[in-house]
């Protein structure tokens, strides 16, 4: 969804980080389950799940990479 690239996009750009709806809607987007998408990123299930939950703040270089796999994924 170009939605969701451009709110990636902006991120990497440091204007406003990822927030954890936005991770999940990424990782809908890309049809992968929590450990898919873990093992796409090179991140363990419990990250994820965490940044997801808003548990933790998203790291910058994720923001990044996911942006790539959605620019990817059109």
């Amino acid at each position: 969804n170009k939605d969701i690239y451009y709110l990636v996009t902006l991120t990497s750009n440091g204007e406003t980080p990822m927030t954890s709806e936005q991770m999940k809607a990424a990782r809908a987007k890309l049809g992968l389950s929590q450990p898919q998408f873990a093992t796409a990123i090179g991140m363990s299930s419990s990250a994820v799940k965490a940044w997801e939950q808003g548990n933790n703040p998203i790291p910058l270089s994720i923001e990044i990479l996911v942006g790539h796999l959605l620019k990817d994924a059109k």
